[in-house]
């Protein structure tokens, strides 16, 4: 666990570091700078979808068609150990899916579609520029996949495959935390002020971001302006910064520590790993 004796950054600095360092989203830097092919990509995102680990995604990956969904049977289940001996690992944020809930969804899966990537087609839908909320709809239609994670798809979907999707405002604050941050950020910017509405302060905040932010592209593939869900990002982990729960670089270290184990058993964790950002350690 990190330690919360660290120096806190105001909000630009801390989103401008984690932007041009890579920690925003390490794994949308690991994914597209590792080398792959999209299929590959695609099965390593159902996987990391199911799991939220990179260092198992990175291992199913390397299995093609019916075998890929075999091997997230196996870690569902989690009956047998995994190649060193120990359970089937699952991110803190999928912490619910296991059990029947798990094998279930993993069962379902396999059966509607013969490759992830046909997951990844039937989320992100036929046209080559969709929405936020048009991918979260057809993302909830999968058993365990919440709005969260229909988040985190449609993020994606935009950043680390060739489909552009667009962000409107009022989805950035879908959840509490992004919310909460705003209101920090409002009430810092505000001294002394009466609390102004919901929507103004959000608003208020997150176009100032973008403004703050306008000189740089949002990554990995620098393709256009910083926009909402780049800032959404920088609010929940600037929360989580200023609670004492992430120094700069935190998901950086972490996600490295997640996958180098794995690199005795796929070859992909290595490309994985070589691609990945080191924030300042680099």
């Amino acid at each position: 666990m990190a330690s919360r004796n660290y120096h806190r950054h105001a909000i630009e600095p801390f989103g401008r570091e984690l932007i041009t360092s890579g920690d925003l989203d390490p794994v949308y830097n690991a994914i597209t700078g590792a080398g792959w092919d999209m299929e590959t990509r695609c099965r390593w995102m159902v996987a990391y979808w199911c799991f939220y680990h990179s260092g198992f995604a990175c291992y199913a990956a390397q299995f093609k068609g019916a075998h890929f969904w075999d091997a997230l049977q196996v870690a569902a289940e989690n009956t047998t150990p995994n190649p060193y001996n120990e359970r089937w690992p699952r991110g803190s944020e999928r912490r619910h899916f296991r059990a029947d809930a798990a094998t279930r969804a993993i069962e379902e899966l396999s059966k509607q579609y013969a490759h992830a990537a046909d997951m990844v087609s039937f989320c992100a839908g036929p046209e080559p520029h969709t929405t936020f909320a048009a991918i979260n709809k057809r993302a909830k239609t999968h058993r365990g996949f919440g709005a969260w994670m229909g988040f985190k798809i449609a993020d994606m979907i935009d950043r680390c495959t060739p489909v552009e999707v667009d962000f409107e405002l009022g989805h950035l604050f879908m959840f509490k935390d992004p919310e909460k941050a705003a209101t920090m950020q409002w009430t810092l910017t505000h001294p002394g002020e009466e609390l102004a509405p919901r929507q103004q302060r959000l608003t208020e905040v997150v176009t100032a971001l973008i403004a703050e932010f306008s000189d740089l592209k949002a990554p990995p593939n620098g393709d256009r302006p910083v926009g909402i869900p780049e800032v959404e990002t920088v609010l929940c982990k600037w929360k989580s910064h200023m609670n004492g729960h992430y120094p700069l670089y935190h998901d950086s270290r972490e996600i490295r520590k997640q996958v180098i184990d794995w690199a005795s058993v796929s070859p992909l964790a290595t490309s994985f790993l070589q691609a990945l950002p080191y924030g300042d350690q680099q």
